[in-house]
């Protein structure tokens, strides 16, 4: 094979584009790059477009893919969704347009032709650039966190905070709640990986462990309640459909089994909930301790003087919010906002959420008078992001757009029980799927507070949704992972 051959086969090829792209992503969500990922994002805007245009010219293996049609339905209700408000969110409206067709024809699509081993390699590898990434990342913003580093960063049309800023940890990151989710990601992926190569879900390698740390410290932290709530389903999942069936099968006694099993869930409780207190308050010493050991050596007077220049607490308080207040952090009244604004655009949507960008005092596009001026700043705030995947979807392409995709994700939902059902052991195979399977539906309760799975340009969490979701359907077409089905 020619060189071209290998450089064009490379560059059309699902896999590559979606390790280059969740790579460019995650660096995407971190300010402190200062954009060395903008023209590189642009190129790969460019790419996913051109290899949806050569695969539909050529093999069309993207329509190949389950219920392919009703993702291409989403793609025309979104057109007319675009074309309905042509005057005001015509640009942006092309622009998400590209993105969410990227999501269902080249982060979905999984090549029907390939070998298992090529499959299981290329997912492997995405899971270790995730895991290496958000490793590194998370090792710095915990670092941050230590020597109390904190700062601004322009960011569009507001500022990103870095570091450990208003009692959470922000660390590299856009945000506490990114951060966050970012690392249950790379911990799963491990999981995956840990299954596919070494058969047990906890053989991490030594720095699959020490990122199981970093990121339980982000967590603590970041005081995310989102990712709070994505753990929890995750684990209640696991146990009722993994840890707890593979249990009946083994021939330890039932007592003992029982017996490590609830010790196991008490300390997963405690690190989740009852201790989080308590190891906070603990973590809420650590700056002061460093302080003082860096202190050691200096003296009396070099102490005077940089305590001068600095502000002296000595125990850092770690909060969602003042007093933890508002559980919804603002929440409610997004929604209440949008779903006044969804009732002007009942059927397609108003194509985008954004109705103030750039700097925009009045809009055009909605009608302001059906609005409350409580509404209106809520509408500001939000930036476009409605914090719950559900209402974002009716926004911005309507109850037609709404019902596609919900058809569409309650066909997996049904498929993917199915299948998880037709396994008569709980093999490790019957592991990784279930696994990647509970991971989904824990995003999707995930964003019932926070808005990734769809209609989220550059997402990370989108990307490993889809990817994940593709994987599924290629498995059951293609009976991988199969040890432990019921033969027919």
């Amino acid at each position: 094979m020619s060189f071209l051959q290998k450089t064009k086969n490379w560059l059309l090829s699902w896999d590559n584009f979606r390790h280059v792209y969740l790579f460019l992503c995650l660096i995407y969500f971190m300010p402190s790059s200062f954009d060395v990922e903008y023209i590189p994002l642009w190129i790969c805007f460019g790419w996913g477009s051109i290899i949806i245009a050569v695969d539909f010219f050529t093999e069309r293996k993207m329509f190949k893919q389950n219920y392919w049609y009703i993702l291409f339905a989403m793609g025309v209700v979104y057109a007319v969704s675009i074309l309905l408000n042509f005057e005001h969110q015509f640009e942006r409206g092309v622009y998400n347009w590209v993105y969410l067709v990227t999501s269902f024809f080249v982060l979905y699509p999984i090549d029907p032709d390939q070998a298992k081993e090529d499959t299981i390699k290329n997912l492997i590898k995405f899971n270790k650039i995730l895991l290496g990434t958000v490793f590194v990342a998370s090792f710095i913003s915990v670092i941050m966190f230590v020597f109390q580093v904190g700062y601004i960063i322009p960011s569009g049309d507001a500022s990103a905070r870095q570091g450990f800023v208003a009692s959470r940890l922000f660390g590299i990151y856009t945000s506490p709640n990114v951060g966050s989710i970012f690392g249950v990601l790379s911990i799963v992926g491990s999981i995956i990986n840990n299954l596919t190569e070494r058969k047990k879900w906890y053989s991490f390698t030594i720095i699959g462990w020490i990122n199981v740390a970093i990121q339980y410290l982000f967590f603590l932290l970041a005081s995310s309640r989102g990712t709070q709530l994505t753990i929890t389903v995750f684990v209640i999942l696991c146990t009722l459909f993994i840890a707890i069936p593979r249990m009946k099968q083994q021939s330890e006694p039932k007592a003992k089994q029982w017996g490590r099993l609830f010790i196991q869930l008490g300390v997963f409780l405690i690190l989740l909930t009852g201790g989080v207190g308590t190891f906070k308050d603990g973590l809420g010493y650590v700056p002061g301790a460093i302080r003082g050991v860096r202190d050691i050596g200096k003296t009396e007077e070099v102490r005077k003087e940089e305590s001068l220049k600095r502000e002296e607490v000595e125990k850092v308080i770690i909060q969602h919010s003042p007093d933890d207040a508002e559980v919804s952090s603002g929440r409610f009244t997004i929604w209440t906002a949008a779903i006044d604004v969804i009732k002007q655009f009942p059927l397609f949507g108003a194509t985008d959420a954004y109705f103030y960008r750039d700097g925009i005092e009045v809009s055009q596009q909605i009608d302001e008078s059906k609005l409350s001026t409580l509404d209106k700043n809520e509408l500001k705030r939000a930036h476009g992001n409605m914090h719950n995947v559900y209402i974002q979807t009716l926004i911005m392409s309507g109850i037609i757009g709404f019902l596609v995709m919900a058809v569409f994700f309650i066909l997996h939902l049904k498929d993917n029980i199915l299948y998880l059902l037709s396994y008569k052991s709980y093999t490790v195979d019957y592991q990784i799927v279930a696994i990647m399977f509970f991971l989904l539906l824990s995003l999707f309760a995930e964003d019932f507070v926070e808005s990734h799975i769809i209609f989220k340009v550059k997402d990370v969490v989108a990307i490993v949704f889809w990817y994940y979701l593709g994987l599924l359907q290629h498995f059951r077409k293609n009976k991988l992972f199969t040890d432990g089905v019921v033969k027919e």
